[in-house]
């Protein structure tokens, strides 16, 4: 009888433990279910577009304004589609520069436009890469990197260039002068011919010192 009891009574204990041991499991689950779990940081996504080409110098005085792009002073025919931005010249001329001091041997390529003439030079033994010395602007068609042309008024020179006197001095006639704005650092000018308040003709220019 003794020996029944104490089976039943070490039964009993076993029980227990095992159902607190259980118990106890179960709560370690539950706390492991509501831990936060981590939310990895997102990267970034590298950027994938193209970077804009770059834009045509808007402070450029000695430019013109072609389909979006500024034909410069100084421009090579290396870098430049000229047929693509002027069409066919007119006429074309190629020659070889004589009695020219040190540009003696050197090249000049003449290109007339309708309303633009043109003046590339080439140094000596090439003859094949030449740059654009000077534009010569009598057409409306043809507007500067400032937003001159011609037919404009001296109000809208004096809008653009503020500080722009007449080449003749002050006591020359404004509405009937020559006008001209240059840097002595690069030899390269603008010079605007009016003709009673009209701007009649552009001359972009450099002068090979």
């Amino acid at each position: 009888m003794r020996r029944l009891l104490t089976l039943a009574f070490n039964l009993s204990l076993s029980l227990a433990i095992l159902s607190g041991c259980t118990a106890i499991q179960q709560e370690n689950l539950t706390e492991q279910s509501q831990e936060t779990v981590p939310y990895p940081e997102s990267t970034p996504a590298e950027a994938t577009e193209t970077a804009p080409a770059a834009q045509p110098d808007p402070e450029s005085d000695y430019a013109i304004s072609l389909k979006g792009n500024l034909l410069s002073l100084h421009d090579s025919n290396d870098e430049v589609d000229l047929s693509a931005l002027l069409g066919t010249p007119l006429t074309e001329k190629t020659y070889t520069l004589q009695k020219a001091d040190t540009l003696t041997g050197s090249f000049m390529q003449e290109l007339t436009f309708p309303g633009l003439e043109m003046q590339l030079f080439s140094p000596k033994q090439d003859g094949k890469s030449f740059w654009i010395m000077n534009m010569r602007i009598t057409d409306a068609a043809y507007v500067t990197s400032k937003g001159l042309r011609v037919g404009m008024l001296l109000k809208d020179l004096k809008t653009v260039y503020p500080d722009i006197q007449p080449n003749n001095g002050n006591d020359a006639d404004p509405e009937n002068s020559t006008y001209e704005i240059g840097s002595q650092e690069t030899y390269d000018y603008a010079r605007y011919e009016l003709k009673e308040g009209v701007i009649r003709e552009i001359y972009l220019h450099h002068d090979i010192p």
